[in-house]
């Protein structure tokens, strides 16, 4: 199922975002990322970013443009949250079936800290065992 988000200045002028292209639009490894902030903000936040980053190549923000474009174009962010959802869904249950115990399910990423205990508290152990 596939949830229409609410967008967070629809109930504060103080919030700030921070999020990057890496996940929804399948960008991995490009370091693009974004920041929404109140306008009073703006000014501190570039001089911030002046001083401790360094800009995405062109071709990268480029490469961000098109990715929205394309996304917006043929409607497939639904079809690729489905995707990654379904691959969340596979993850809890594979891992489940071997042993892992998942004490909280992910509900937007697929990300899983599980416990393993059972086998070893030693992770450098752990990486070697076969089920």
């Amino acid at each position: 199922m596939v949830r229409k988000l609410t967008l967070f200045w629809e109930f504060t002028d103080n919030a700030i975002a921070i999020n990057g292209f890496a996940k929804l639009y399948s960008m991995t490894g490009w370091r693009l990322g974004y920041m929404i902030v109140p306008k009073n903000l703006v000014r501190y936040v570039q001089k911030l970013q002046q001083n401790l980053f360094i800009s995405a190549g062109s071709f990268v923000q480029k490469a961000g443009v098109d990715a929205i474009e394309k996304v917006k174009k043929s409607g497939k962010s639904e079809a690729m949250v489905a995707e990654f959802d379904k691959r969340r869904r596979e993850m809890i249950e594979g891992l489940s079936s071997i042993g892992f115990d998942i004490a909280v399910e992910p509900k937007g990423a697929f990300y899983l800290f599980v416990n393993s205990s059972r086998w070893s508290r030693d992770s450098w152990r752990i990486r070697v065992l076969t089920f």
